[in-house]
């Protein structure tokens, strides 16, 4: 794969206040794959405004629309847990720690591609990817969390507002152009 279709983020990309700025309210929304083995919670607030269509090649054939939560401790991992673990796992290292555990990668799959910087993870059951964690912008740039706001359970997106996303990044031009309120060519969505 050509650097140009890469899914990692390059160079310093400053992200849009309202992508970084932690929410005045935040709710709890349940998620999960289709099949339920892959269940979690985020602790944020979701809207129109504040997700993320890319255009890389990844994210355009998931059909994904990005949720960046603001705090890695606001992803709960309900299950699948590691054995002997009684209770859910809190925080996006401590889960990504568990999901790369030999006893849960039968369940669940990790891709990661180009600098490898970035986990997306997914059921193998059904096939679902739900989250993405690690370190886009090396570790001086701190660990993020992109969730897949159309695997959360029960989000109403009925309404007009969800045709268009607040952002768009050009995946495509391996995030150089940064952030638009309009789509990037190829631009399809």
């Amino acid at each position: 794969m050509s650097d140009s279709n890469s899914h990692a983020i390059t160079n310093a990309v400053a992200f849009p206040t309202e992508l970084t700025t932690a929410p005045t309210s935040s709710t709890d929304y349940p998620g999960s794959c289709h099949c339920g083995n892959l269940r979690y919670t985020l602790h944020t607030s979701i809207t129109p405004a504040n997700v993320v269509k890319c255009n890389c090649t990844l994210c355009f054939k998931y059909g994904k629309l990005a949720h960046m939560l603001h705090d890695p401790s606001s992803l709960t991992l309900l299950a699948p847990l590691p054995s002997g673990t009684n209770s859910p796992i809190v925080g996006g290292a401590e889960v990504q720690a568990a999901l790369d555990r030999d006893e849960l990668k039968s369940k669940v799959g990790g891709y990661a591609y180009n600098t490898k910087r970035v986990t997306h993870y997914f059921c193998k059951e059904c096939g679902v990817h739900v989250f993405t964690i690690g370190y886009p912008f090396g570790e001086t740039g701190g660990l993020k969390i992109g969730t897949n706001a159309r695997a959360v359970d029960d989000l109403d997106m009925s309404g007009e507002e969800w045709k268009t996303a607040g952002y768009y990044v050009d995946g495509r031009g391996d995030f150089k152009a940064g952030f638009s309120k309009v789509p990037f060519s190829p631009g399809q969505w």
